[in-house]
């Protein structure tokens, strides 16, 4: 069964001028960013795409409105995807670059989003006085503070976490998410000052160091089960939500269901326990297959057979698909949609998605691919980066 437990989604590259562009559907979110460029942090996870790489090896920073796409454009076209505007699927900004670097693209796009639709702001920089502001106008916006717990010698950080929670106290806790992250083992001390900092009533997550696809060369080795599970119990202590992913937390801001609610209540029972939108995402009825064959026009796919198991639906295709094509899916219909036609395994591995998926999705209206990547050829022309 395509559902079947401790089978993952391969991780997914559209490789050229699609690796390139400032807006790519990738995971379970829509990825947006108005500048080209980041501090280049050795533990990065963009490092596992060469193109992505040698951006950051080069220190290259530039604004996509140099290769044409002003943040209006960016953010018009952002608002306009059938992902944004029937499926909700959350927009991520600031994915391969910082909300540091991109405040105004940051603006402009909130300002093209209806209010439920789900945006978050990626910083692991001190958030400015103008970023604070945009979130606490907005009430879909979650802004999302990356920290890293400091093991010297071991796994350090440019950013202090306290001069980055200190810039955002006045940040609504319930639009404040902080992720720690990277979290090597040792670092149970530095992570526990840093919960102590964060307001009550803000959600947590904990992601430990992965050097999977990353030239991560030091003696870190991720931290282990048993530390996360006591940070997570230090932090509810605290008053913090942890809830199971931040896709959670922008959701129950807005009342909105979550499709992998099934995965996650199967996996970790009492996780959901309670999140003020449990009942929101349990309520979640079964689609008919009319439903289903009808967002799958959306993407340009022909109607095949649904397939109903308790981990949701199976659709059988016969072209090709990417993991994007799930998760709107899955969005739209509020339960987990798996297509025959995903690469899946039990460990890390990235497949490049072929031509005909973004052929598919421009014909179909689902992407703007044409746009986009002649931006990202502009752009490489700018930068000297080869496609």
């Amino acid at each position: 069964m395509l559902s079947q437990p401790g089978l993952r989604r391969a991780k997914e590259t559209f490789g050229g001028p699609a690796e390139l562009a400032p807006l790519r559907l990738i995971g379970g979110f829509v990825c947006v960013d108005s500048h080209l460029g980041c501090a280049g942090c050795h533990f990065c996870l963009n490092r596992r795409y060469p193109l992505q790489a040698e951006v950051l090896e080069r220190r290259v920073h530039r604004n996509w409105e140099e290769a044409g796409l002003s943040p209006e454009r960016l953010a018009a076209l952002v608002a306009a995807l059938p992902a944004v505007q029937r499926g909700r699927v959350p927009v991520r900004f600031g994915h391969a670059s910082d909300l540091a670097y991109q405040v105004d693209g940051a603006r402009a796009l909130l300002a093209a989003l209806p209010d439920d639709r789900p945006a978050l702001l990626l910083t692991r920089f001190p958030p400015g006085r103008e970023a604070v502001a945009l979130v606490a106008a907005h009430p879909n916006a979650l802004l999302h503070l990356s920290v890293t717990p400091t093991v010297p010698g071991v796994m350090e950080s440019d950013e202090a976490p306290g001069e980055v929670l200190r810039a955002a106290a006045t940040v609504p806790p319930r639009r404040l998410y902080v992720m720690l992250v990277p979290l090597v083992a040792g670092a149970e001390a530095a992570a526990a000052r840093i919960l102590e900092a964060i307001p009550p009533g803000a959600a947590v997550g904990f992601k430990p160091l992965s050097s999977a696809g990353i030239p991560f060369i030091g003696p870190a080795t991720p931290l282990g089960p048993e530390g996360l599970e006591a940070l997570t119990a230090r932090a509810l202590r605290l008053g913090l939500k942890v809830p199971p992913m931040a896709g959670c937390q922008v959701r129950a801001n807005l009342g909105l269901p979550f499709f992998r609610h099934r995965e996650i209540v199967a996996e970790r029972p009492g996780a959901c326990t309670g999140c003020p939108n449990h009942a929101t995402c349990a309520g979640v009825p079964d689609p008919t297959d009319a439903a289903v064959h009808a967002e799958m026009a959306v993407l340009g796919l022909a109607p095949g057979p649904v397939r109903r198991g308790p981990g949701g639906l199976e659709v059988a295709v016969d072209v090709p698909v990417s993991r994007a094509d799930e998760v709107y899916l899955s969005e739209a219909l509020g339960l987990p949609v798996f297509l025959s036609g995903v690469r899946r395994g039990g460990g890390y591995e990235v497949v490049e998605v072929g031509s005909p998926v973004l052929e598919r999705w421009e014909e179909a209206g689902f992407y703007p691919a044409a746009e986009l990547y002649a931006a990202a050829r502009r752009m490489a022309a700018l930068t000297g980066l080869v496609l």
